[in-house]
């Protein structure tokens, strides 16, 4: 069905290390067991060690993978070695291993949150300053900082992709440190990082994003909204791909806080959710085309965010509207869930194939009465909230 599994090792096997999350007390015997899993299962082509790695906070039962982000010298098994020169080591073992296994397979750091930071290092303007936060915001770029003080021959590297988490709630945070939305301005922080540190670029995936759908401020159509705006984002950042989390619904009899978790694009039955229906019509409508340029709020788009994607002849947009000024509180309530404003966006063209983020379909002729354009050769259409994919001379 045309699925590509990323396989993590979620956590430590026991005899591995001291700790579930951690350092384990012998590198190379690590490394061969991610070798042993590769050759193994040779059709696996992306191996990742942990989720979210940067986890620092001393309770370790709350960890959600991996926990290197330690502060402490010692890190969590207290050994005078920083937590994340270990993990540098652990990939660059592991990289060795899995690429000795199988050539084509990639390993990939585990999953960063760089988000939900700490009182210890959050920002002194992230949102929270760190109540409640258990991440450590330093530890990627020290981490990148020592791959660069410790360079591998050319023929090796540290990890082949980063995968990191993103959550819209954090993208308004993001907006402030670099150009773009939500999920690009996160992006672009991750790769300026990289080349602070003086690091090649590699690949980034989001191994981890969602809305759920019965928040107080997200429906099931809002979150279907919200799955079609960063995948498309996405798409413009050039990230190597994006996995919406998650598959199914948390049932309602699953222990507090899971019984609320309704993120799935099928319900806890296994029924469809608009969520599904937007990803089922993104990957039929820009299937076999690639992202050709960000359009948002230029001439013909203003107050519009418009991505262009071509391919094999065709050529589509994807557009939906700016938020309005003084959103809800957006420590609370995502920003793709924001309210937005209406505005129009205009295609040279003589006929429009517009189909709606759940997949309906509507054809708009050059100077109908649904062209709010009376020029010829040019075409208007209203623009809203609701993301809409425009295909051009169909």
């Amino acid at each position: 069905a045309d699925l590509s599994p990323i396989v993590y090792l979620e956590q430590n096997p026991s005899w591995a290390s001291n700790t579930t999350c951690g350092p384990v007390n012998d590198v190379q015997a690590f490394a061969d067991m991610l070798g042993a899993l590769a050759a193994r299962y040779p059709k696996v082509q992306v191996w990742a060690t942990y989720n979210e790695v940067d986890f620092d906070y001393t309770d370790l039962n709350q960890h959600t993978g991996g926990c290197f982000g330690a502060r402490s010298k010692g890190g969590v098994n207290n050994n005078d070695v920083r937590d994340y020169i270990e993990y540098a080591e652990m990939l660059r073992a592991a990289w060795l291993a899995v690429h000795a296994a199988n050539p084509d397979a990639r390993l990939a750091s585990g999953a960063v949150a760089y988000d939900n930071f700490n009182v210890g290092t959050a920002p002194s303007d992230y949102p929270g300053h760190g109540q409640g936060g258990l991440f450590n915001s330093n530890f990627v770029a020290d981490l990148f900082e020592y791959m660069k003080a410790n360079p591998l021959p050319n023929d090796e590297k540290y990890m082949d992709m980063l995968l990191f988490n993103y959550y819209n709630l954090y993208g308004p945070y993001w907006q402030k440190k670099a150009s773009g939305y939500g999920i690009q301005a996160k992006t672009k922080v991750l790769r300026k990082l990289m080349s602070n540190a003086g690091i090649a670029t590699i690949p980034l995936f989001v191994s981890e994003t969602g809305e759920s759908s019965n928040a107080g401020w997200i429906n099931a159509k809002t979150q279907a909204r919200c799955l079609n705006m960063t995948m498309v984002r996405g798409a413009a950042a050039k990230l190597s791909g994006i996995v919406w989390w998650t598959f199914r619904d948390f049932p309602d009899n699953a222990t507090y806080p899971r019984n609320t978790w309704k993120y799935g694009i099928v319900d806890q039955n296994l029924q469809p959710k608009p969520s599904y229906t937007a990803l089922q019509t993104l990957a039929a409508e820009l299937n076999g085309l690639d992202f050709a340029k960000n359009r948002s709020n230029k001439n013909g788009f203003k107050g519009v965010e418009a991505y262009y994607f071509a391919g094999g002849g065709l050529k589509k947009y994807v557009v939906w509207t700016f938020s309005k000024p003084n959103p809800p509180d957006p420590w609370v309530h995502p920003e793709c869930a924001w309210p937005r404003n209406a505005a129009t966006a205009s295609f040279q063209a003589t006929s429009l194939r517009v189909v709606s983020y759940l997949g309906k379909v509507k054809t708009i002729q050059d100077n109908s009465k649904k062209d709010k354009d009376p020029a010829v050769g040019k075409i208007t259409i209203n623009v809203n909230a609701k993301p809409q994919i425009v295909q051009v001379n169909p």
